[in-house]
């Protein structure tokens, strides 16, 4: 997985690059879905929680990794809000990924959740 977020970062615009090396750190386990990015807290002294599966497909991973940077440049809280998802969704598309994390997966987000 460290290469995944390795070669992922290093695709990112150069001002992504430095706020994901200053404000985030990943936790590689998530047990389902895909990842989450955990919002931290008002003090702004800790570092964005970035949660991704371990046994998610490397095809699929550069997206999804990208999409969760993408909440937290974007200031997102945790959970599923239609229109925070559109707009990583829509960022990660500038950045010129695919995948996953750049389009709604069909059985990934339903409407029922919160």
């Amino acid at each position: 997985m460290q290469a995944i977020l390795d070669e992922t970062i290093g695709r990112l615009p150069g001002e992504i690059q430095a706020f994901v090396q200053r404000e985030c750190c990943f936790l590689v386990l998530a047990p389902e879905g895909l990842g989450y990015t955990v919002h931290r807290d008002h003090l702004q002294e800790q570092p964005w929680l970035i949660i991704l599966r371990a046994d998610m497909d490397a095809a699929d991973a550069p997206g999804v990794v990208a999409h969760e940077i993408a909440h937290a440049w974007l200031g997102h809280r945790v959970g599923h809000v239609p229109e925070e998802e559109d707009a990583a969704l829509a960022l990660v598309q500038t950045w010129g990924f695919t995948g996953p994390g750049a389009g709604w997966p069909e059985d990934d987000i339903s409407e029922e959740d919160p």
